[in-house]
């Protein structure tokens, strides 16, 4: 979109992570033997294997991502002060967190400074320190749709002002939430929603709203709903988090079965006040257990009237109503967000980490041939070892996951899209040393492409096979037709022609002015530039 000439090799390094990733998700690719002869040969050559498959997708994809941002380099406005490029790469602005490490040497760690967005300071909070540098946060707003902004670092020769303590207290609030914490149960006893007046935590559920849930069952072959046993936190510790400019937060450290002795289980419940936002975050240190179990995370909302909606691949779900009778009822997987919807308004909440979740109840073992949801509440299936053949027998090591979740009077899915697909993918950072140029060259923020109609979701875009343009993989949202025209397409490039292509790039319609979507339909446009 800037000029960058992106050679076929970048794409091929492109499509050979996402082969490694579908590779390792091919989930037979596990030994026949790996539950009843896990210390086999076979077993552990095949887990191996199959393990190689997510760690080079995880090495080329980080290689990948340094040579995009080398691309992008040239593009970018620098200083003669450190400066941060902030992109988004996403078809709307957005306001959002941004995680950067930044070396001592260029932000030393006794001395004051700003990041300044514009001539507006940008909320700073710190996060973890190492000796060579520190991990920062961020609050970034309205970063333009596919598009970069660029931030100052300014440095003073004043001491650096200490932080100040969190209150040691079992509630939290500000101006968009009231939360109180179970200090036995280690959750969140009630969520007041101060916009509505709004109780969001169902008062009657056995358990919290963010309760770790340790299960077991006695055989792997016998799954029914009468054979589970489960048990939960314990020793819950609660300390003061942070109380900064961005959240406030509250730390918790509990046992847990099935998981070490010394910090098993350590949560940080954050309330954020740059905008209506909580965040769970948790860290399981697990024990390899070779018997039966699992975790879950207990989200029991409280939503009278309401229906659950969740986006799955390609497009979203109301568990039962748009389901093949017969397909998976006892759990479901997420992809960006689920949305608890009733006239009113609705709670929206997702994990990156954790998508399989449970619906209603513990389903397991059921076996509904079509899904009932009877109460809002969401069960996270954050981890198991039930099957009993190809896959780990054991769990073993820290995992660390996070829950996002906001509540809000607009139904719309734009707005759960939106939050969902925002708390899903960050914005992307690269900070840039300063240079003997005098004042920050402009352009200080730039959209490189921008779509208008809010109901429309770029959900991929890509250079075309030979370099010529870009795909863009367009969904629409609230089961509305709209049509966009060529000045709805906004590109920082001047757009020679658009056609209408299939997944595989061939023409449907070619030189078109305008494309046509049906509610909720899905359709490739090829731009080409001059």
């Amino acid at each position: 979109l800037l000029g960058a000439q992106v050679k076929p090799q970048t794409m091929q390094r492109a499509a050979a992570v996402q082969d490694n990733l579908l590779f390792y998700q091919e989930h037979t690719y596990g030994a026949a033997e790996s539950i009843d002869d896990r210390l086999a040969e076979n077993t552990q050559v095949q887990w191996g294997e199959k393990a190689s498959y997510a760690w080079t997708a995880v090495k080329d994809s980080n290689l990948l991502r340094e040579e995009a941002f080398g691309l992008l380099q040239d593009f970018l406005p620098r200083a003669d002060v450190p400066t941060l490029a902030v992109c988004n790469t996403l078809n709307w602005p957005r306001s959002g967190l941004v995680r950067v490490f930044i070396d001592h040497e260029m932000l030393p760690p006794d001395r004051a400074f700003r990041i300044l967005d514009g001539a507006q300071a940008v909320p700073v909070q710190a996060m973890e320190r190492r000796s060579e540098g520190t991990y920062w946060a961020l609050w970034v707003r309205e970063v333009p749709p596919l598009g970069f902004k660029i931030l100052r670092i300014e440095t003073s020769d004043q001491p650096r002002a200490k932080e100040t303590p969190g209150t040691n207290s079992l509630t939290l609030e500000n101006e968009f939430y009231k939360l109180a914490l179970d200090s036995d149960k280690g959750a969140i006893k009630s969520l007041v929603d101060k916009e509505t007046a709004q109780e969001l935590v169902d008062q009657t559920a056995a358990w919290g709203l963010g309760q770790c849930i340790y299960e077991t069952m006695p055989n792997r072959r016998d799954m029914k709903p009468d054979v589970f046993k489960r048990t939960s936190v314990r020793n819950v510790t609660v300390k003061p988090g942070a109380a900064g400019p961005i959240w406030k937060s509250l730390l918790l450290t509990a046992d847990l079965d099935g998981c070490a002795t010394n910090n098993g289980m350590r949560a940080e419940i954050r309330l954020y006040d740059t905008e209506k936002r909580i965040e769970l975050r948790f860290a399981l240190r697990k024990l390899p257990i070779p018997s039966p179990e699992a975790v879950y995370v207990a989200l029991p909302f409280q939503a009278p009237n309401s229906k659950m909606l969740y986006e799955a691949q390609g497009g979203c779900v109301t568990p039962g109503d748009d389901q093949i009778p017969g397909s998976s009822s006892d759990w479901q997987t997420l992809q960006s967000f689920i949305a608890i919807r009733s006239a009113d308004g609705q709670i929206v909440t997702g994990s990156e980490q954790a998508p399989l979740v449970q619906l209603g109840d513990f389903n397991l073992g059921k076996w509904q041939p079509v899904t009932r949801v009877e109460k809002p509440h969401v069960y996270s299936y954050v981890m198991n070892n039930y099957w009993f053949t190809n896959f780990r027998t054991e769990q073993e090591g820290e995992f660390k996951f996070h829950y996002y979740l906001t509540s809000t009077k607009d139904t719309s899915r734009t707005f759960a899209t939106r939050f969902g697909w925002g708390s899903r993918v960050p914005l992307a950072t690269r900070v840039l040393p300063p240079v003997k140029i005098g004042a920050l060259r402009e352009p200080q923020k730039l959209s490189a492409l921008a779509v208008t109609p809010s109901n429309l979701l770029i959900v991929e875009a890509r250079p075309t096979r030979n370099g010529d343009g870009i795909i863009l993989h367009v969904r629409e949202l609230e089961g509305k037709s709209v049509t966009i025209t060529d000045q709805e397409v906004i590109a920082s490039s001047d757009i020679q022609g658009a056609d209408e292509v299939n997944v595989l790039e061939e023409a449907v319609q070619q030189g078109i002015e305008s494309l046509a979507f049906k509610p909720y339909e899905v359709k490739f446009l090829r731009l080409m530039f001059r």
